[in-house]
């Protein structure tokens, strides 16, 4: 894509390549369709939904955590066992 750009009182043409979006968009939520999403804050969504999505994400991190707890108590035990 080509743009007209100016520096210093000078007008100049100059070639833009644009990146893609990441795949990784975590800031949205996918609609029931799969294909379309819509932003965390977006006007159509309503607070209950909006909870849901982060009661949602915080239920995912808290059972990692109680995993990885769990993990490292069993080998603090097997340790105190040697």
């Amino acid at each position: 894509m080509n743009r007209i750009c100016s520096n210093k009182h000078k007008i100049f043409t100059e070639e833009v390549i644009k990146k893609a979006l990441s795949r990784k968009d975590d800031k949205r939520k996918i609609m029931e369709d799969g294909i379309h999403t819509k932003a965390y804050e977006h006007y159509s969504m309503n607070v209950i939904s909006q909870i849901r999505m982060l009661v949602s994400s915080l239920y995912k991190s808290v059972r990692l955590l109680l995993l990885s707890s769990f993990i490292i108590s069993s080998l603090i035990m097997k340790l105190n066992e040697i």
